[in-house]
C-alpha cells in the first residue's frame, strides 16, 4: 500500500491507495507513481507530501494478512498440479507472514524435498 497526497486551495488530502503488491522490489516501483502524485498535486501540504515520498520511495507497507492468504492460495494451487517444490515454497513464506495451522498441515503433507 502506498501514500499519496493532494491538495487543492488550502485543503490537503493524505489517502493510501488499494494497490497490492508482495515484493520489496515491485512495491518500490508502485510507490514512484504515487510519489510523483504527492509531488505534483500535493505540494501544499509539505509535511504530508515529503511524509508520503519517503513512504512511497521505501516501498510502502506490506499487508501481512493479504500476502500470507495470497501465498497460502498459490501454494494450494502448486501442490494441486504436484509442483511440490513451488507448493512448499509458497506454503512456508505465507507461514513467515501469518501463522496458520491448515497451512502448515498442508505442509507438512508435502512429499519430502529432493535431495541434490
Amino acid at each position: 500500500m502506498h501514500m499519496y497526497v493532494i491538495s487543492v486551495l488550502i485543503i490537503t488530502f493524505k489517502r493510501a491507495s488499494s494497490a497490492k503488491t508482495l515484493g520489496r522490489g515491485c512495491r518500490a516501483q508502485r510507490g514512484i507513481g504515487s510519489a510523483a502524485l504527492s509531488v505534483l498535486v500535493g505540494p501544499r501540504g509539505v509535511i504530508y507530501t515529503l511524509a508520503a515520498l519517503l513512504w512511497d520511495l521505501a516501498g510502502g507497507i506490506q499487508l501481512e494478512p493479504n500476502n500470507a492468504q495470497l501465498l497460502a492460495y498459490q501454494g494450494a494451487r502448486f501442490f494441486e498440479i504436484h509442483s511440490y517444490d513451488l507448493a512448499r515454497s509458497c506454503l512456508a513464506a505465507s507461514l513467515r507472514f501469518e501463522k496458520n495451522a491448515s497451512i502448515q498441515g498442508l505442509l507438512d503433507r508435502l512429499p519430502p524435498a529432493p535431495v541434490g
